[in-house]
């Protein structure tokens, strides 16, 4: 499986770095699901993005973390594999505040995994922090 994928929007270098596989419900042929049995539903690969614009390195959304089965949680080695660190990424961008695209913000412990980055988002995609999640 390719964890990368490096392309060029202008004068940004992205690079697609998968997060792993997690199950997700069939919604074609409904079955039982169960997120730990990949058999139950469909595979779905988690896709966050760095992008890179002189000396910034951004990443949109980090992903699901290891919560979302045995396949997620894979971010930080792959961000290793391609040669970028943690302390790399300056700006986190989050686009909405669903478990799969913030999961990995902090280690089990409760630090930071990207210490360093301001983080940014929408604030119409934190409501579901809040409580009132918009649609």
């Amino acid at each position: 499986m390719t964890t990368t994928y490096p392309f060029k929007v202008g004068v940004f270098d992205c690079l697609a770095v998968s997060d792993g596989i997690i199950t997700v419900p069939d919604m074609v042929t409904p079955k039982p699901f169960n997120p730990a049995d990949p058999a139950s539903g469909l595979p779905m690969d988690m896709i966050c993005l760095v992008i890179r614009a002189g000396k910034r390195t951004m990443l949109v959304d980090t992903g699901s973390g290891r919560w979302m089965g045995p396949g997620s949680g894979r971010l930080l080695e792959n961000l290793g594999a391609a040669g970028i660190r943690p302390g790399d990424i300056d700006t986190v961008i989050i686009t909405h505040a669903h478990g799969d695209h913030i999961g990995a913000n902090v280690h089990d412990d409760g630090r930071p995994v990207f210490a360093h980055a301001r983080y940014r988002h929408a604030p119409s995609g934190m409501g579901i922090l809040d409580g009132h999640a918009r649609g």
